[in-house]
Formats: structure tokens, sequence, C-alpha cells
């Protein structure tokens, strides 16, 4: 029969035979069952004729030549199966570009092989060989050394990346923070402007109310509108808020006395009581309040009333009064206020009165619930409302009567 090396190459021959392009090559511990450096030479050789017939190849050795040929050939690559010399376990990792060891000197200490016997092993092998060895091992401790370092350095890169994660996170909490502080902080300082607004056009109606007792003129009053409005701009300019925007369309045309107006900053309905001056000030009545007011933030609520021709009326009319436009019920008890009502009202009617205000102040509201409950009762009431910004707001109900 053929021994092994006989055998291999019988197979061998077949395989090179057969070879192309399109044909991979395996071979096991290729040349070995010969003298080694005969064997070493054949397998190189039959490497070489494989990929010259196009085939790819992956062989197995122990020989060094091999690995060495492999190092230097273009096209032919090392690679390795990394082995555990501590347990005498494979690890099933493939290193590419690693050519392998034989590790038989530190197999047999683990096993318990004597260390003169190992020893003696060692001076025994050629020069070339020990320094090819050492050469391995070296590249081996290297590996392993890039292999630590990679790690840290993944391990460096997923920290880095934990750490810029969190610090985007932190930025765009403390940048949500900050804008929810600023939004807050605008919200606050609009709603101290808007209450301050609204106290400042009390203080003006006030002094419209005290212009017609006092003999204030139309000027000091709105030199007192104007210091509040440079008061709520240096306000806003102070907290950084944006007056609103407020657009007001020109008047379709020029405004005659008896036309109704709307105030459109405060909403407030008045009547023209003359038109614009020079200077486009407007003379406005508001329930029980004159304003002056620039045309350019009024708006046109109705047409001006058709004069009809004068017709010759002859009225009798009995049991008639004359009344005021309004009744100041502050400072009276619920029962006092209600009596003072009931006798103003029947007043108001009998005057042929349309409107009339009730001042009740704003107070706890009991005063305004009582009064309100009275109206709701009497026959004469057509309907009622709170007054509207420049009327007196919540402080005053603005009666219809029949």
């Amino acid at each position: 029969s053929l021994s092994t090396f006989s055998s291999h190459m019988t197979n061998i021959v077949e395989i090179l035979a057969a070879a192309d392009e399109r044909t991979l090559v395996i071979f096991d511990e290729l040349g070995a069952g010969t003298d080694p450096v005969e064997g070493a030479a054949l397998a190189i050789s039959i490497i070489e004729e494989s990929r010259s017939l196009g085939a790819m190849v992956a062989a197995t050795t122990h020989y060094a030549e091999l690995k060495v040929y492999a190092m230097k050939t273009p096209g032919v690559e090392n690679a390795s199966c990394e082995f555990d010399v501590s347990t005498l376990r494979p690890t099933y990792r493939l290193l590419i570009g690693i050519p392998g060891r034989s590790n038989a000197f530190a197999i047999a200490a683990r096993i318990g092989l004597a260390e003169h016997v190992i020893s003696h092993a060692r001076d025994l092998v050629a020069g070339e060989n020990v320094r090819f060895e050492d050469l391995l091992d070296n590249l081996e401790r290297n590996r392993q050394e890039m292999e630590k370092e990679k790690a840290r350095a993944i391990e460096y890169r997923r920290e880095t990346e934990e750490l810029s994660k969190k610090a985007r996170e932190l930025e765009a909490q403390y940048r949500k923070e900050r804008d929810r502080m600023m939004a807050d902080a605008k919200a606050e300082a609009q709603r101290i402007i808007d209450e301050t607004q609204r106290e400042s056009g009390r203080i003006l109606a006030d002094l419209s109310a005290l212009r017609d007792r006092t003999g204030l003129t139309a000027e000091e009053i709105n030199a007192a509108r104007t210091m509040a409005g440079t008061g709520m701009n240096q306000m806003r300019k102070k907290n950084n808020v944006e007056p609103p925007k407020i657009v007001v369309p020109p008047l379709a045309r020029d405004l005659v006395a008896g036309d109704t107006v709307e105030v459109v900053k405060s909403g407030v309905k008045a009547t023209v009581l003359a038109p614009a001056d020079s200077k486009g000030m407007v003379k406005l009545k508001a329930g029980i309040m004159n304003l002056t007011v620039n045309k350019k933030e009024l708006r046109l609520v109705d047409a001006p009333k058709v004069k009809l021709p004068e017709v010759q009326v002859n009225i009798t009319r009995t049991g008639g009064a004359s009344a005021d436009m309004s009744l100041d019920l502050r400072g009276m008890a619920a029962d006092e206020a209600l009596i003072e009502l009931d006798q103003y009202l029947d007043h108001a009617a009998r005057a042929n009165l349309t409107s009339v205000t009730i001042i009740h102040g704003k107070g706890t509201g009991k005063l305004r619930d009582a009064v309100q409950a009275r109206l709701r009762q009497t026959r004469v009431v057509k309907s009622f409302r709170l007054g509207r910004y420049g009327e007196g707001e919540s402080g005053v109900t603005v009666v219809e009567l029949r």
C-alpha cells in the first residue's frame, strides 16, 4: 500500500490536473509525511502551481518556511487560530495576518514534561528557527497589546459618545428651561403692564369725570393720558415685552356728531360729540365719561342717523320727571342701596331715559350681586351688563330701560 506521503501526492496530482479559475483547493498539512525541508519546498511549489491555474487555495501547515513564504508573497496571507496556552484550549478566533505557532514547548511544559528535557529540546532547534519563533512571540505579544489598546479605545469612545449625548441633552434641557423662564417672565411682565394699564384707564376715567366737576381742560386730561402711555412703553421696554400689534383701518369718512365709534385699543363704544379738530382729536362720550381720542384709534360702528323731517307733534305727558344718568350706591348697605335703586329706576323710567349706569364698586361683589338680582325683578329693566373698559368695568352695571 502507498505511504501517507504517496497517497497525498496521488490526490494532489489529480487536483492539479482538474484545477482552474473556478476551483477552491483546500490542503491539510501540505507537504507532511516526508523530510521537512523537502516537504516545505514541495508545499510552496504546489501552492504556486495552484495559483497559476487560477485556483483559490487554503492550506494548513506547521512548516515555518510556508509562514515566511506567506509573509513575503503578494496575494498570500498568513492566518491562525488563537490558542490559549494557559488552558490548552483554542479560543476559536481566526487571526488574519498573524502566522500560527506550534506552542509545542509551552504545551509540553503545561502537561508536565521535565524542564530540563524542554530546555535541551530548545538547544537542539536550529538558530534560524529560534529567531523565527521569537519573532512570532513578539508578534503575538504586540497583537495582544494592540487588542487591549483597541478595547480601551472602543471603551473610551463609548464613554465619550455617552458624555457627548448627556451634554447635548443637558444643553437642550437648559435651553428649554431658559425659554420657559423667559416666557414666564414676559407673561408676568405683560400681566403687570395690563393691570397697570387698566388702573391707568380707571384713573383717566376718574380724571375725565373730575374734569366735568372741577374744570380740568382736555389738554390736561390728554397730558395725563400721554404720561400713562409713556409709562407703559417704558415698562414694556424694561421687561422686553412687545406691545400688542393692533391694526386700525382708516375711517371711511369724516366723523360727525352723533356717530357711534369704538376705541379699538380698549373696545369701549362711545358717541361722537364733535368732529375731529385740526390735530385729529375727537371728543367722545362713553356712558358718564367724556373722552378725547385721536381719530386714528377709532372705528366707525354705526352710520349717522338720518335726520327725519320735523313734524309738529303735541304730546301731553303726565307725571314727567328728570333723573341723572347714573346712581352711585357705593358705601351703602344692601337694603339701603336697593331702596335707592328702586326709587332711581322709577324716576329714570318716568324721565324716559333709555340707558343708565349703576355705580356699586368692586369690593367683595355682594352689593353688585344684590343690585343685579333686583334688576332681574324690575319690570322697567330691558337688559343690563357690567361696564366695559373705560366705563368702570365690574365696578358699574349699565342698564337698558324699556
